[in-house]
């Protein structure tokens, strides 16, 4: 966990890449949100998997 995102910043800074920026990670949830949402109106997905999507998401969002 923390190690393996210490190890990717770390990556990141030496390649000068930097990291992604709010904007670039709000982006990135908003599309993991979408696509859930198409799966679901598609049928792809239940409603539980939905929310566990969901959840995941926001979970994930909150490192």
């Amino acid at each position: 966990g923390e190690e393996n995102r210490f190890h990717h910043t770390y990556v990141q800074f030496m390649a000068d890449l930097g990291t992604r920026s709010k904007q670039a990670k709000t982006i990135a949830i908003q599309r993991r949100m979408d696509k859930l949402g198409e799966r679901y109106c598609d049928g792809a997905i239940n409603a539980m998997e939905y929310l566990n999507g969901l959840s995941f998401v926001v979970a994930k969002g909150k490192k």
